[in-house]
């Protein structure tokens, strides 16, 4: 064998070598990619469902602002619960925007992580805004609901008011933290550790 054929045989094995690298790297772009995509479609889910909900309220709530006349305080309840249920829907639409938006396929890797920066940011302030306003939105929307539902004025039950409102922020908070952490959290720690993987295989 001479150094003709030796170096046959080395530029054979350096072209293979270069596209095995490179199939590796498109397998490991697609699979991490694929898995980011997974991971944030639970939060997806759960903002359209969110949004839904509060649309459904209010066009439950909206039409029934006569109802609430004659009681200063259910009118300022009905408020309440009006403005709390915009602006949970505004933040959600926003959320959604920023997740429908994101083109997996074919952003660089670079982007995709601004992006899930940018979500992450904005869902902070709906988690700010959400532990700031369940009090609030609990008080004012539970007399609201029972005035259309039982036809009950709670206002004239204030004991019963008070347990209930307790009763609920229990239940609320404790739930609300676990749908944060499991629902949002870990899924962009997840995506962001696919991303920062694959970003890092990309320097090498």
């Amino acid at each position: 064998m001479n150094t003709e054929d030796i170096q046959s045989l080395w530029q054979q094995y350096d072209e293979k070598l270069e596209k095995n690298l490179r199939l590796n790297k498109e397998l490991l772009r697609k699979i991490n990619l694929t898995e980011s995509r997974r991971a944030m479609r639970v939060p997806l889910i759960s903002d359209v469902v969110s949004v839904c909900v509060m649309i459904v309220c209010l066009l439950w709530i909206v039409p029934a602002f006569p109802r609430m006349l004659g009681h200063t305080g259910l009118i300022i309840c009905w408020a309440i619960s009006v403005l709390c249920f915009v602006l949970a829907t505004i933040l959600g639409l926003i959320m959604i925007r920023k997740l429908s938006g994101i083109q997996y396929e074919t952003a660089p890797v670079l982007q995709l992580q601004k992006q899930i920066t940018s979500y992450r940011k904005t869902y902070q302030l709906y988690k700010k805004i959400g532990h700031l306003t369940m009090p609030l939105l609990l008080i004012a929307f539970l007399p609201v609901s029972q005035v259309l539902i039982n036809k009950i004025n709670y206002f004239d039950y204030p004991f019963r008011f008070g347990i209930t409102i307790i009763l609920c922020l229990l239940l609320a908070y404790p739930t609300a933290l676990w749908m944060y952490k499991k629902w949002y959290e870990e899924k962009l720690d997840r995506t962001n550790q696919y991303l920062q993987e694959l970003r890092e295989f990309e320097k090498e």
